[in-house]
């Protein structure tokens, strides 16, 4: 018995032991699997940026948008981001940063899936940042090189002898978002847009934030000289047949045509003698236009003005008074273009101080004196090409007498005659008269003379007298 005994207390105590050891293994157990079940259930994108270009993260709306300084690259491209998702898609597509490629023409969807199953959508836009960047920075011509001259905005190309610049192809680069040339715009495409070179081309620049930079082409044939001179660009003040600060008056029974009529800082109490039609701005003495003033009320009763000249042909203006002010400035520009000397593609020549009864060939005719129309007719002969430019720069006044008309011969063209004086221009009864006049002080008209052209008073007043006034087409 007692060795009976002996043998079961060991053995007792043992299995005393192996339970306490079971329990305690079953309860570290039992906790383990308890921690094991808390699953994550974090599913955000905390960092995101496309093609080097960082993305602003909005975690409330789980959008994320993305600024490229051009939307000209290309569409395709590659995320870099952070996640404490489990994982990342597009559609059915497993994203991986750095790696998957996606289109991001329109918004793109990420699914973020987290550890739990549950799932949460970040919305990607790419946008285009806002730039005021707007240079040409390279450019060819049926592939020779432009000379740029970034200050001055003009870009010289010499092509061969021989060459027909009447239809060549540019190659170009540029910081803005399109070009143009010409009015109503056409949109330039790098190597597939062709112009006509004989004139100088304007090559409108656009950047994101709507601002604009003109740079003027030039194209020289070797062996031919350059020997037209080059056009001012009117800008918005080419809607116009008369323009002017102070005031505009007519008398007796004048008729204007295929142009605006503007007048501004005065306000429309200026535009003296002319008779309202039936809309807000119309005239009974004008046909195919408007006149505009500088305290017109936009939108009733006057309409919004539509834009003539960049950067959006036929967009509205904010406002008549906006416009008014572009156009003074713009009119500005092309004064001062005119008064230049040397004009960019031809050196002056001594203008007389009579030109009745002279044939005279394109150029620029420079004085500083007062030139009168007085002695009999003055011929502007174009010799058969409709794009020569005549240009009078006068330094004093220019007065036109009974016999003072102006002939155009050879295809000549009233838009292409430009006379610029520093004082009064007065232009005779009864004559006819060509061209767009730029008078530092007044344009006076007197009775029954006929004008194909513009007419643009720089600091003073026009006034008419039973003339017919047609803006040159």
């Amino acid at each position: 018995m007692n060795r009976i005994e002996s043998i079961m207390k060991p053995l007792t105590w043992f299995m005393a032991l192996l339970v306490v050891a079971v329990a305690a293994g079953c309860s570290s157990g039992s906790s383990g699997s308890s921690s094991s079940a808390a699953v994550s259930s974090a599913a955000a994108i905390t960092a995101y940026s496309l093609a080097g270009a960082p993305g602003t993260i909005d975690e409330s709306a789980k959008t994320i948008t993305v600024a490229k300084p051009s939307m000209t690259g290309p569409t395709t491209m590659v995320a870099t981001f952070t996640t404490t998702g489990a994982s990342v898609k597009v559609g059915t597509m497993t994203q991986m940063s750095g790696t998957t490629p996606n289109n991001f023409t329109n918004p793109v969807v990420y699914t973020v899936t987290a550890a739990d199953g549950t799932a949460v959508t970040y919305t990607v836009t790419v946008t285009m940042a806002t730039s005021s960047a707007k240079s040409i920075t390279a450019y060819s011509l049926a592939g020779v090189t432009g000379n740029i001259n970034e200050t001055a905005k003009t870009i010289a190309v010499t092509q061969p002898n021989g060459t027909n610049v009447t239809a060549l192809i540019a190659t170009f680069t540029t910081t803005g978002t399109s070009v143009t040339v010409g009015t109503p715009a056409v949109t330039q495409v790098s190597r597939t847009t062709a112009n006509d070179f004989t004139n100088p081309v304007a090559y409108v620049v656009t950047a994101t934030d709507a601002s604009t930079a003109t740079y003027t082409v030039t194209v020289t044939v070797a062996g031919v000289a350059a020997t037209n001179p080059a056009a001012p660009s009117l800008g918005e003040a080419g809607r116009f047949v008369l323009l002017a600060p102070a005031a505009i008056t007519t008398t007796g029974v004048t008729a204007i045509s295929n142009g605006d009529i503007g007048i501004s800082p005065a306000a429309r109490t200026f535009l003296a003698g002319f008779t309202a039609g039936v809309n807000a701005g119309e005239l009974t003495q004008l046909t195919n236009g408007l006149s505009y003033a500088a305290d017109d009320t936009n939108p009733a009763p006057y309409a919004y003005p539509l834009h003539y000249s960049t950067p959006v042909i036929g967009a509205p203006w904010t406002t008549t008074g906006a416009m008014l002010t572009q156009a003074n400035t713009d009119l500005g520009i092309a004064d001062t273009f005119l008064a230049a000397d040397p004009n960019p593609n031809v050196a002056s020549q001594l203008c007389p101080t009579e030109l009745g009864t002279l044939v005279l060939t394109r150029g620029v005719y420079k004085v500083a004196s007062n030139v009168g129309i007085t002695t009999g007719p003055l011929h502007l002969d174009a010799q058969g090409d409709p794009n020569a430019v005549f240009i009078f720069n006068i330094g004093g006044t220019l007065t036109t007498g009974a016999s003072g008309s102006i002939v155009l011969d050879g295809g000549a063209q009233a838009k292409n005659v430009y006379w610029r004086t520093s004082g009064i221009t007065t232009i005779a009864a009864g004559t006819t008269f060509y061209g767009n006049v730029f008078a530092t002080t007044q344009v006076n008209v007197l009775a029954g003379a006929m004008i194909t052209g513009s007419l643009f008073a720089i600091t003073d007043r026009i006034t008419l007298i039973s003339d017919t006034v047609t803006k040159a087409p």
